[in-house]
């Protein structure tokens, strides 16, 4: 502790090569952050990407719904990258005001 007090109390100044290895700390640091922060808003752009597919996909089985209860239909799902398509045999069930599906 007496040493850290003898630091402070002296009007010694930092060396070049101090000065130049606290820049380089805090610009690997900044490198870091940003490295991060840009994979962070990559990885929320694809799942913003995959939650509109979802809900796509979703409104597409909704619209099968008549109405009428036991309702079975197909749904087409694509894959807007890559064109792939897969096709759903759905079973949907309830009113108009409250419906939902299932996998038959």
């Amino acid at each position: 502790m007496s040493k850290l007090f003898k630091k402070l109390s002296s009007h010694k100044g930092e060396s070049f090569a101090e000065i130049l290895i606290a820049i380089v700390i805090v610009a690997l640091g900044c490198v870091v952050i940003a490295t991060l922060y840009t994979s962070a808003m990559s990885m929320n752009m694809h799942a913003s990407q995959q939650d509109d597919k979802y809900y796509e996909s979703l409104s597409q089985m909704e619209q099968m719904f008549d109405g009428t209860s036991n309702v079975t239909g197909n749904a087409v799902i694509t894959e807007t990258d890559s064109g792939t398509k897969l096709k759903v045999t759905i079973q949907i069930y309830g009113d108009d005001s409250n419906s939902a599906y299932r996998r038959p």
